[in-house]
């Protein structure tokens, strides 16, 4: 998947069932909450930015890595 540099919106990479399917097995209570549905069309970057501090940064970097193999 192209994250355009950090740029690709969360929603971009929901659309993908791939990317989808990376999400939800990482962030399984976040699908469907508010938080995450305005998070729908926030760039990657701008959601690490903001959010970044609650999961561990090799975490963060593991699954920038998987999104990117897809």
């Amino acid at each position: 998947m192209n994250l355009k540099g950090g740029n690709v919106t969360i929603g971009e990479i929901m659309n993908d069932p791939k990317g989808f399917a990376i999400m939800k097995r990482e962030f399984p209570k976040l699908i469907g909450t508010p938080m995450f549905k305005m998070a729908q069309g926030m760039s990657l970057n701008r959601v690490i930015q903001h959010w970044g501090h609650h999961v561990p940064r090799a975490k963060i970097q593991s699954i920038i890595n998987e999104l990117k193999s897809i």
